[in-house]
């Protein structure tokens, strides 16, 4: 049995896009990806090193190619769950 090492996860809209807004995501052991489609934004987190996800690292250019990275496995992922 393998384990899988990422996972794409979806979110619905909760009551309206100011109580919780939709969100889709792509999670490692060490890195958050975020999209929210309601706002088209973005999001990387370090979660290994940032577990409370409070320095949004996706306009860091030492991160770039790390969220060059994670966008492309999330659509890859995001693709396969349709």
């Amino acid at each position: 049995l393998q384990w899988r090492t990422d996972f794409f996860y979806e979110h619905a809209t909760i009551k309206n896009t100011d109580f919780i807004p939709s969100s889709e995501a792509l999670v490692t052991r060490d890195w958050k990806y975020i999209y929210w489609p309601d706002f088209q934004f973005e999001q990387l987190f370090h979660i290994s090193n940032d577990p409370m996800e409070e320095t949004d690292l996706a306009k860091q250019p030492s991160a770039q190619s790390q969220l060059v990275a994670m966008r492309a496995r999330f659509e890859e992922l995001k693709a396969k769950a349709k």
